[in-house]
């Protein structure tokens, strides 16, 4: 595995340059070929062996034409699309009650507008808007937003607490569905 082959040495949550070669060689053998990588802060860092994310967008755009997504759970995200270009989504605030699941959320929102040919900016929304549903609830792994969820979210500008109700009568409708 990538990640239990690298060593956490210090409080800053650093990671040792230490990725086995294999498991090394074969990330950097595919990069030329994706056209999008997401990853936080620590997952690029080991990904790149370097010790600063500047440092490892650089690595990552001198090896590929991929669109650098650094997801940060607290600070929303940044789409790094070349050299010379950024975009930041500062994300939502909720209170948050659980962060399991919340990456997974933010990369399946992100991935809705992506697959979808939408803008950067709308795939990081909608990506934030999913993380920032999940953590809001108490049960975030099982309760990913459906589509009437994420409408209704920034229909009421970002309000997660008028979103329950919502979540309520979609999963009984898809019962009675059934």
């Amino acid at each position: 595995s990538l990640w239990k082959s690298a060593q956490l040495i210090d409080s800053e949550e650093y990671y040792e340059e230490s990725l086995n070669s294999e498991v090394y060689d074969a990330i950097h053998e595919v990069f030329p070929f994706c056209n999008l990588i997401i990853g936080s802060q620590k997952e690029l860092l080991l990904a790149t062996n370097t010790r600063y994310l500047q440092t490892a967008i650089e690595v990552l755009q001198r090896r590929t034409k991929a669109c650098v997504i650094e997801k940060n759970i607290e600070q929303g995200c940044c789409a790094y699309l070349s050299s010379d270009s950024a975009k930041k989504h500062e994300g939502f605030a909720v209170n948050v009650f659980n962060t399991l699941g919340v990456k997974n959320a933010f990369l399946s929102g992100f991935l809705r507008g992506w697959i979808e040919s939408k803008s950067i900016e709308e795939s990081m929304s909608w990506g934030n808007a999913c993380g920032a549903i999940v953590a809001s609830r108490k049960n975030s792994y099982l309760e990913m937003p459906y589509e009437e969820e994420l409408q209704e979210f920034f229909r009421n500008q970002q309000t997660v607490s008028k979103l329950q109700p919502v979540h309520r009568q979609i999963i009984v409708a898809n019962k009675l569905k059934k």
